[in-house]
């Protein structure tokens, strides 16, 4: 039978803080559906289905931003693979548990909005993406080797690191649909940010010497 991760002192002690963070978050958010920002007019059958099957020429976006889009995406493809260290890292009950799956739905809804969209508009080769994407989950993600205090603030880092690469690009692409996506995820990247931050400052104030040397 498997194991659950059992509740230490600082789980316990972060959870009311992790408890006012996700109020405030579910009370403030905004809600999207990856559908709405997908031109699914554009689409058409791959040649299993007896349509075309993708060819370069389809490709109306500019090299570095499909290049920019499959390295994001191949990042939130790992998602499993974060989502198993933060729950070994924690918990899986309580408020730990509800802001772990809302963190995990929404990076997975990032996921699929830049997937169908990149499909649908043939933007790049789904085969070879989905090759890229099979290779690089069954090479996995370990961080096993952070404390917990270093795990909350390589998530802070991280999501402060995506958010600036999300908008760069979306400062850079000229296409309204995919804009809009990518502003909508940057946003979500930049709240991600806050509550990781908040958890890191709770650290930092009580317990100041490991979240200095963490950071």
């Amino acid at each position: 039978m498997a194991q659950k991760p059992v509740a230490n002192a600082l789980t316990l002690e972060l959870e009311p803080v992790v408890a006012d963070n996700l109020a405030r978050y579910l009370e403030t958010a905004n809600e999207w559906y990856a559908h709405d920002f997908v031109p699914f007019d554009q689409g058409e059958n791959f040649a299993f289905l007896g349509g075309k099957d993708w060819d370069a020429s389809q490709v109306t976006l500019p090299s570095d931003v499909v290049d920019a889009l499959e390295v994001l995406l191949v990042t939130k493809d790992n998602l499993a693979g974060y989502h198993r260290e933060l729950v070994e890292h924690f918990i899986l009950e309580n408020k730990w548990g509800r802001w772990l799956g809302r963190w995990t739905a929404e990076e997975n809804l990032h996921a699929i909005a830049i997937r169908e969209y990149l499909v649908v508009t043939r933007n790049f080769d789904p085969a070879a993406n989905e090759d890229v994407r099979v290779a690089h989950v069954m090479r996995g993600y370990r961080g096993d080797n952070f404390t917990q205090i270093e795990t909350l603030v390589f998530m802070a880092l991280y999501e402060r690191a995506h958010a600036v690469y999300v908008r760069n690009l979306e400062a850079k692409v000229t296409e309204p649909i995919l804009k809009g996506l990518l502003g909508r995820i940057a946003a979500d990247e930049e709240r991600h940010e806050e509550f990781f931050h908040n958890l890191v400052a709770h650290c930092m104030e009580h317990h100041r010497e490991s979240t200095i040397a963490a950071i």
